[in-house]
């Protein structure tokens, strides 16, 4: 990949090994902008081949509701690029769309369907929150992106370790890591996939995060937020559909799978 190909038009993140941009490609100047994604210093060894390789397997999906994979180098990868904005960019503007329950059920009917098909490619994605998923009000179109953190099935070195944002990362994983000693698997991580759906769709529904109380680990200056859903008295939209506020709270359980979703709502297996 030749960087004087392209153009930098604005920077879109920058994480802990690397930095994420939207380009332009001087070559062709007709074309859309794309997004590049770059190695700034080493990563854990591993991590990059998997990013690409995992890239690579989703663009088979052949998925709008996916980011799609251009190609990469030792150091950077080359991506379409999403337009609209992130859920938490689309919550700030617009509150008020944000808030109706129909942007919560058409998020559930476009993405669960998606989330199953990596499922059956054996891919867990670990960071899925409202900065990873982009919405287009133009379309009324969700797209899933940054596959940094996912792991695939086979590989339980990367499952094993701990990934994600802490507020949509279950207590359950927290609480076989750190307080039951056990390792984890990749079916730990297929559900927390789910329960960090949930987290985004309560979010929108109740323009706050779910209740919670705070715990701290046995770990340097580490605290962690562990939510408490056991009574459903938090909720307090009651024009919501009863289908989409009972899914939520299966969600938000942390023990279920997009299969063990689908099983109880077999409406969401469909895109639609």
């Amino acid at each position: 990949m030749n960087p004087e190909q392209y153009k930098v038009e604005k920077s879109l993140g920058e994480g802990a090994y690397g930095v994420v941009e939207l380009v332009s490609d001087l070559t062709q100047p007709e074309t859309p902008f794309l997004v590049r994604k770059c190695v700034k210093k080493e990563i854990p060894e591993g991590f990059w081949e998997r990013e690409i390789d995992i890239m690579r397997a989703i663009n088979e999906m052949n998925s709008d509701h996916l980011i799609k994979f251009i190609q990469a180098d030792e150091n950077c990868i080359l991506m379409n690029y999403v337009v609209g904005y992130n859920l938490r960019e689309y919550f700030n503007q617009f509150p008020d769309q944000a808030h109706e329950s129909s942007l919560s059920e058409n998020l559930l009917h476009q993405l669960i369907p998606v989330m199953n098909q990596l499922y059956d490619m054996n891919i867990v994605h670990r960071d899925i929150k409202m900065e990873n998923i982009i919405y287009n009000p133009a379309t009324q179109w969700f797209t899933l992106i940054d596959f940094g953190l996912s792991c695939i099935h086979e590989d339980p070195v990367c499952i094993n370790v701990i990934a994600g944002t802490p507020y949509y990362t279950s207590p359950r994983i927290y609480d076989k890591r750190f307080f039951n000693r056990l390792p984890l698997v990749w079916s730990d991580y297929a559900k927390n996939d789910i329960f960090a759906l949930g987290v985004c769709v309560w979010f929108l529904l109740h323009r706050r995060d779910p209740p919670m109380t705070m715990i701290k680990l046995q770990l340097p200056k580490r605290v962690i937020n562990k939510y408490d859903i056991s009574t459903k008295k938090s909720w307090d939209r009651p024009d919501t559909p009863s289908w989409l506020k009972d899914v939520t709270f299966k969600m938000l359980s942390g023990l279920l799978n997009v299969k063990d979703i689908i099983t109880h709502y077999p409406m969401l297996e469909i895109l639609t």
